[in-house]
């Protein structure tokens, strides 16, 4: 299930308010004009919000001194309906100590995060797009615990509507 904020549905009221007001004086002076069109034109200017939904590790074996060979599997979402966000960049970084600063694992790409929807406004809250899949490498010697920190957009590529929450930390423990 989704969360909107108070200010999505707000911004979204206002617009769809103005539109049809908009649309109605064209018909009141004796112009034809479809108030469809107009409220698709103003939804279509919502920003973007990519988040992190989920940061999962899969084991993938162990080498013969114990070190956990693991798959990172970073799922990212744009959280805004009718929105693109174009292209941008994802980083991981891991840490035994976060105290002291992160070792740069990697980065992926991301083309474009999608929710297209079909104009039904019944349908707002089933038009999300699938999330975004990457997978990153590690290994983690045995008796290790690593941090790992995943920020989504780090170059700010995205203007969003919440910059917040682009950032996802999660831990492994090979034991």
């Amino acid at each position: 299930m989704r969360f909107y904020s108070k200010r999505f549905f707000y911004e979204i009221l206002r617009k769809i308010t103005f539109s049809v007001l908009f649309c109605m004086l064209p018909q009141v002076a004796g112009a034809a004009r479809e108030p469809v069109l107009e409220i698709e034109r103003a939804v279509t200017d919502i920003k973007s919000d990519i988040a992190i939904s989920k940061v999962q590790f899969i084991k993938r074996g162990e080498d013969i001194g114990g070190t956990d060979l693991i798959t990172i599997k970073v799922e990212i979402e744009n959280n805004i309906f009718k929105s693109s966000t174009g292209p941008f960049k994802v980083r991981i970084e891991w840490t035994e100590n976060p105290t002291l600063g992160f070792n740069h694992l990697g980065d992926g790409e991301v083309v474009n995060l999608s929710n297209p929807s079909d104009g039904h406004w019944a349908s707002v809250a089933l038009t999300l797009g699938p999330p975004k899949i990457l997978n990153f490498s590690h290994e983690v010697p045995a008796g290790k615990s690593y941090q790992y920190r995943v920020t989504a957009d780090y170059l700010y590529q995205v203007d969003e509507s919440n910059e917040e929450n682009n950032i996802k930390n999660a831990g492994y423990i090979n034991r």
